[in-house]
């Protein structure tokens, strides 16, 4: 099929000895619309989908492939699954689930929007290739099952704006003030609406307020033995308000693996305010969004997470910080980190220089962390539940911007 042909069957379409225009006799190539009930490729091995086809309806309407290929493409495929591997290329494609066996390689310039990817062995994204998951999407994006996850410098896993969406808040059905910034792990500011997840196991999408969204939700999961390769970006940042509305609240990065690596970036962040005025409603309109919730649990004690996502590093490069504002800055979210040898994990709450309202941990706990930083200090050792403990025990260059309450 050349040209972006367009061929629709009501039945069942079979193609025999694949395509007689390719270089071998394996693999079939398609540059159009394909419609059928069921298609059964005979002698197929190789599936590979170019140009614009509007609607590619495989996965459970397709027989099974070894190898599925998407290059210089664009176009809607609902599932996309190979037993030996699937590579896209440049490619913009909106789908449900894409499994690729061992191997799904994602190059190019591709902007690939998806619920889950599944990969045994090697989920690739590289160049300047992207991730998103469909916005206001509870589920968000699951990637999961792969030995290794590797994002590469100028690629990145992008939940910014994917959250709740107008007029909706977690927890739902919460009565709020529209013109006041929406919370998520930090609270949103002058807000009135609460704080909700949980810090340990973030899987929240952030709240959306009058128009903008919050961030979106990025959950991966690795093998047993599995790691992450991080020199890109993972995000799931609230927008930023505009013209006299307030800022969403960050979303959440949930990442379970045995490994983290690489000098890349995570962002779970409060938006910032829109434009406002300086009268009678100052204290209104446009304050910010509260931070969102970052998590990396199930690490190796020794090899886990090397010098570069060390306590002075993970600030460098890592920020829940809630979105800022001349009426109402918001709350700095939570960021988790817990080794397999570590019975509570750390705490880092860090809003950045800019102060901003309380965070709580609303969440029933034990009373207790193997270590919380501050903006760079540090309680090491087994810390007290109450404000007071703390307090005294942190010098004041380790006490900024924003108070910890633990709800026992």
């Amino acid at each position: 099929m050349r040209n972006g042909a367009n061929l629709t069957f009501i039945g069942d379409l079979t193609v025999a000895n694949s395509d007689m225009t390719s270089a071998d006799d394996l693999t079939m190539v398609i540059s159009g619309a394909l419609n059928a009930r069921y298609t059964e490729l005979l002698g197929v091995q190789k599936l590979v989908v170019n140009g614009s086809f509007g609607s590619f309806p495989a996965g459970d309407t397709i027989s099974p492939l070894l190898v599925f290929d998407i290059l210089d493409a664009n176009g809607t495929i609902t599932n996309v699954i190979a037993s030996s591997a699937v590579h896209i290329a440049n490619t913009t494609l909106s789908n449900t689930l894409m499994d690729g066996g061992p191997l799904v390689s994602i190059s190019g310039t591709s902007s690939i929007t998806t619920n889950e990817i599944i990969a045994t062995s090697l989920l690739d994204l590289r160049d300047t290739s992207r991730l998103y998951h469909p916005p206001s999407d509870d589920f968000g994006i699951y990637l999961h099952d792969m030995l290794t996850l590797r994002i590469g410098v100028s690629a990145a896993i992008d939940a910014n704006s994917r959250g709740v969406g107008s007029w909706r808040f977690i927890p739902d059905n919460v009565s709020f003030d529209a013109n006041r910034g929406v919370s998520h792990g930090g609270a949103g500011g002058n807000a009135s609406h609460p704080i909700y997840g949980s810090y340990k196991t973030p899987t929240h999408l952030g709240s959306g307020n009058n128009g903008q969204l919050g961030g979106g939700r990025v959950h991966i999961v690795t093998a047993e033995l599995g790691e992450v390769e991080l020199n890109g970006v993972i995000t799931a940042n609230g927008t930023s308000g505009s013209s006299q509305t307030a800022g969403a609240a960050g979303g959440s990065v949930l990442i379970e693996a045995l490994e983290i690596s690489g000098d890349g970036v995570m962002n779970a962040q409060g938006g910032n305010h829109g434009s406002w005025r300086e009268c009678c409603w100052s204290t209104r309109y446009s304050p910010a969004g509260g931070g969102g919730r970052i998590a990396v649990v199930g690490l190796d004690p020794v090899t886990g997470r090397p010098d570069s996502f060390d306590e002075l590093s993970i600030y460098e490069r890592f920020s829940v910080r809630g979105g800022t504002s001349p009426v109402g800055n918001g709350g700095v979210g939570t960021f988790y980190i817990r080794d397999n040898d570590q019975e509570f994990g750390d705490l880092i709450l860090d809003n950045e220089d800019n102060g901003g309202p309380e965070t709580w941990l609303d969440e029933p706990i034990s009373g207790y962390v193997d270590s919380i930083y501050f903006d760079g200090g540090a309680i090491t050792g087994t810390v007290a539940d109450t404000v007071e403990y703390l307090t005294h025990n942190m010098s004041a260059d380790r006490y900024v911007d924003t108070q910890l309450r633990f709800d026992i």
